[in-house]
């Protein structure tokens, strides 16, 4: 799986949780599949407190997750929705 696709993967699926954005500057925790990672963004740029970024890599998943969100995250949201009110019609259960 690349980076963009699990990036991709973990905003669709709901990962990414307290969003804050005031201006440039953006604060949010992703659910990732190892761990709970702290996103930051300010003037400087993007800050990820996961091993990956920590060892070098200017964009994690976790990063492009929180940029993902930020752009669509009504979108996400509003398909989960969908997902879950067809499910009920339909009786089954959900699956991410």
């Amino acid at each position: 799986m690349s980076l963009n696709e699990k990036a991709e993967r973990l905003a669709k699926t709901g990962a990414v949780t307290s969003l804050l954005v005031d201006g440039d500057l953006l604060s949010a925790t992703v659910e990732g599949d190892t761990d709970t990672w702290k996103v930051h963004r300010d003037p400087d740029g993007w800050s990820c407190t996961c091993p990956a970024h920590q060892l070098g890599h200017k964009t994690c998943s976790h990063i492009g997750a929180v940029a993902l969100y930020e752009r669509w995250g009504k979108v996400y949201d509003a398909e989960a929705r969908a997902r879950e009110r067809m499910a009920r019609r339909n009786g089954k259960e959900i699956s991410h």
